[in-house]
């Protein structure tokens, strides 16, 4: 019997739709060192695997496969197999056994992108997840070597291309509407150098001027939330996609490096920007704190990874909300953080406790390290029958430094001297009866004299004979040896202002009564001060001069709330900005920024429909020695020479015809005035030299002329 294949089979299997496998393998990954179980065991660790690496994303169906180990027959084995077999007596792998490895599979590839971070199964067993498609990659890769190109080179953003600039310029960034801007800050160009300022650097079109001082940046997608400067200026910091720390750097400002943190609301740099610590609510874990410790990372800046992760805990419940939940040593060797009763101090890189302990202390309140040493201080409140308590100690070794107890004190607080000299400590006193505000005092901590003195500063009783007790501002000159305290309280929101000064004693050498200051800003380079009066005292600048101890001027920039000192300490920018949650502000028609001389002379005055951030751009620290900075200091006046013929061809190419024919004719003026001035200083010498004697007679002719000259005149009336 034959069959004939009918047309109609023919044609239902030729027009079968074609079975496509799914070659994608982006969201899967392979995890090797798991422990090895056997049958009885499998269903248990196939739950623990769904348990711990569910926390990433929601797996595909049928998405975890762990396969047991593959036994080879006994005639596929070599003799040397064999041998070595029976050698390894101590093998954990046994026929029907798993063999450490497992096949995992996500609904979407971020999820398994974020279960690459898992390093460890327990406390003992590491792990090494890998995605699926990386054995593919390596797989396939090429032995032979082929010789790179400069154009396979990508090269990464110089960080340190604004500290090259010629003329020395400072940089500040603003949020203005979506805007993210970046600006030099020139006030001789002052002309172009506002909102509008934005020009092409690489087009031929662009005067010099105009290249020099154009808008660094003008970014509408940078970040919906604030931006930050690194401490020592080197990187912008913005938060993007509420998941990614973004670093940009170099010229144009370009990505140079970006961090994935799932619901990550804040961010830190430590001092020496070798560390980023990252920040995740406690909220979004949902109580698996205790599985993963992913609540706050410290990433490794230079390599990208994560170099420890921590549980957010204590310092972020109960809402605490203990931010930055880390603190660093000046160098970065050493990072802290507090706990309930304890300090915990890390150090880098291996991020392990020192001495492999926590510090204990009952009650410590807040805790900060010294600007420039291995020192953490610390306040425990006063409680039951114990004083309250100030201590500094020496890390490593937890040597005390200097130690200080208080009695029925309201409330303490610190501060660190920018280098590191002093450590200010506020204490409010109360009166043991009423339980109400009775002194308030500052004790000086001289960290660096011999066995660290400390002194007393007592801000005595106001004008009506009553004990001050209000201290509205503290804050210590950088770079010297002063502070300054605003204290006490008038109507029409008014104080007193006394400025220290530091020695074998504390001493108050300024006094300035009753004036409308909320805060003190110091400039970074000492000796200027500004007191502000922000927010309610209505934007009053007073620019006060401590060599001399006179208010130079006083300003006004209403409604301002916020004052900030440029790097090189030779201008300050009074702003007033409006939170970015808050988009309907009644500061709304003031928004905007003015740039100050340290003398008080408005440079730059820009208004803005909403302006949320100002910050200057930081500056790494000097590195010239004092010896070369006097040498500087001492031909300031040849140096200058240069630069002011810059800044004068600078105004004159920024100039117009009529205000260029002004100038030259100003000019002319003041060259023709110096001439006569020359003139007539050669002839009073001539004269002064003539008086002396030291002029010969013969060189001169001598005429007599007798001049006739009425004096006065009376008229007296002669009475016959």
């Amino acid at each position: 019997m034959v069959v004939v294949e009918q047309d109609w089979d023919r044609d239902f299997y030729s027009n079968e739709a074609e079975i496509k496998l799914d070659q994608d393998f982006q969201n899967c990954v392979i995890v090797r060192g798991l422990p090895i179980v056997d049958g009885s065991r499998y269903q248990k660790l196939v739950k623990v695997v769904r348990k711990k690496f569910g926390e990433f994303g929601e797996f595909a169906t049928e998405g975890i496969f762990i396969p047991f180990r593959i036994e080879e027959s006994d005639d596929s084995k070599s003799s040397e197999d064999n041998k070595a077999e029976k050698s390894s007596s101590k093998s954990d792998k046994t026929p029907n056994t798993t063999d450490g490895i497992a096949f995992l599979q996500y609904k979407d590839p971020e999820s398994a992108m974020k279960a690459l971070s898992m390093k460890k199964f327990d406390k003992k067993t590491p792990l090494s997840v890998n995605l699926f498609e990386d054995f593919q990659k390596y797989q396939d890769y090429s032995l032979e070597y082929k010789e790179p190109s400069i154009d396979d080179v990508q090269k990464a953003p110089d960080p340190s291309t604004y500290l090259q600039d010629e003329y020395g310029r400072d940089q500040y960034v603003i949020r203005q509407r979506n805007l993210t801007e970046v600006y030099w800050n020139d006030p001789i160009r002052k002309d172009i150098q506002g909102r509008n300022s934005y020009v092409d650097r690489d087009s031929p079109d662009t005067p010099l001027v105009d290249r020099r001082t154009r808008m660094i940046l003008a970014n509408t997608d940078l970040t919906e939330g604030y931006v930050q400067w690194s401490p020592r200026g080197t990187y912008l910091v913005a938060i993007q996609n509420e998941k990614d720390i973004v670093l940009f750097s170099g010229e144009e400002m370009k990505e140079f490096r970006r961090f994935t943190h799932p619901g990550v609301i804040r961010f830190a740099i430590s001092p020496m920007e070798n560390y980023l610590v990252t920040l995740v609510p406690n909220e979004v874990f949902q109580g698996r704190l205790n599985d993963i410790p992913r609540c706050i990372i410290v990433w490794d800046i230079e390599t990208g990874k994560i170099a420890r992760g921590f549980r957010g805990d204590w310092a972020l419940a109960g809402g605490r909300g203990i931010w930055p939940v880390m603190k660093w040593s000046y160098d970065d060797k050493y990072l802290a953080r507090m706990g309930e009763d304890v300090i915990s101090i890390y150090e880098t890189p291996t991020m392990g406790l020192v001495d492999k302990k926590h510090l204990t202390i009952r009650s410590v309140k807040n805790f900060e390290w010294s600007p420039s040493g291995y020192l953490i201080s610390y306040t425990v409140p006063e409680q039951e029958n114990m004083p309250a308590t100030v201590q500094i100690l020496s890390v490593p070794s937890l040597e005390v430094i200097g130690k200080r107890s208080f009695q029925l004190v309201n409330q303490l607080s610190m501060g660190w001297h920018d280098q590191g000299r002093y450590l200010a400590v506020k204490v409010k006193y109360y009166a043991k009866r009423t339980k109400k505000d009775k002194t308030t005092s500052f004790e000086i901590f001289s960290v660096q004299r011999k066995n660290c003195p400390v002194d007393r500063v007592e801000l005595g009783k106001d004008e009506a004979g009553q004990e001050i007790t209000e201290v509205v501002a503290f804050a210590f000159e950088p770079n010297g040896n002063r502070f300054g305290i605003i204290h006490g309280s008038y109507p029409g929101n008014r104080a007193d202002v006394s400025i220290y000064e530091t020695g074998k004693q504390i001493r108050r050498v300024a006094f300035v009564k009753k004036i409308a200051a909320s805060h003190l800003f110091w400039s970074p380079k000492g000796t200027q001060l500004v007191l502000a009066g922000l927010g309610e005292r209505n934007g009053l600048l007073s620019f006060y001069d401590c060599h001399r101890y006179i208010t130079i001027k006083q300003e006004e920039h209403y409604m301002c709330t916020g004052l900030e000192w440029s790097p090189c300490g030779r201008y300050v920018s009074s702003f007033v900005t409006q939170s970015l949650r808050s988009p309907v502000s009644r500061v709304t028609m003031e928004n905007g920024y003015k740039i100050w001389t340290l003398y008080g002379e408005l440079l730059v005055d820009n208004q803005y429909s909403s302006l949320f951030q100002f910050d200057w751009r930081p500056r790494t620290p000097d590195v010239l020695k004092t010896n070369r900075k006097r040498a500087v200091q001492r031909n300031l006046a040849k140096y200058s020479v240069h630069f002011d013929e810059e800044d004068e061809k600078t105004v004159e190419g920024t100039m117009g015809a009529d205000a260029r024919r002004k100038r030259n004719q100003l000019k002319a003026f003041r060259e023709y005035a110096r001439e006569i001035s020359r003139q007539v200083e050669a002839e009073l010498a001539e004269i002064k030299a003539l008086l002396r004697g030291e002029i010969k007679d013969d060189e001169y002719e001598i005429d007599e002329v007798e001049i006739q000259q009425e004096i006065s005149r009376e008229e007296i009336i002669v009475e016959d």
